[in-house]
């Protein structure tokens, strides 16, 4: 399932600093599975969100290869968090062996809210 427009919405992109700003969808199906009375983003979608707003800052398709870290800080709660930016840093593309590296740091002005580090194959 593509997350883009179901659980989240790009507000902004920003390909020099390799930021993506997102509001998230509080009537999202997932907010309605988990949890319905306390929403929760689920960790997997959050790595799901940061390899589809790489791509999207890339211009390639990703699909998942690895997590070597992933720091799960504080709970996203879209209805006290509405919006999260990602940066991604240490971007490593090897187009000749069809991979991506990077970390990701998905935070708001005030809170850190995860740290990964993902690696994808190129699609």
């Amino acid at each position: 399932m593509i997350l883009n427009n179901n659980l989240y919405k790009i507000e902004r992109t920003d390909t020099e600093a390799m930021t993506c700003r997102v509001s998230l969808l509080r009537d999202s199906i997932i907010y309605k599975a988990h949890f319905p009375e306390q929403p929760v983003t689920p960790g997997v979608c959050i790595v799901q969100m940061a390899g589809e707003l790489l791509g999207k800052l890339l211009d390639c398709g990703l699909e998942l290869a690895g997590i070597s870290n992933a720091k799960f800080l504080t709970v996203i709660n879209p209805d006290n968090t509405p919006g999260v930016t990602l940066s991604f840093s240490r971007i490593n593309r090897d187009d000749a062996a069809g991979t991506v590296a990077a970390t990701v740091a998905v935070a708001d002005d005030s809170t850190v809210y995860s740290k990964l580090s993902l690696s994808f194959r190129i699609k």
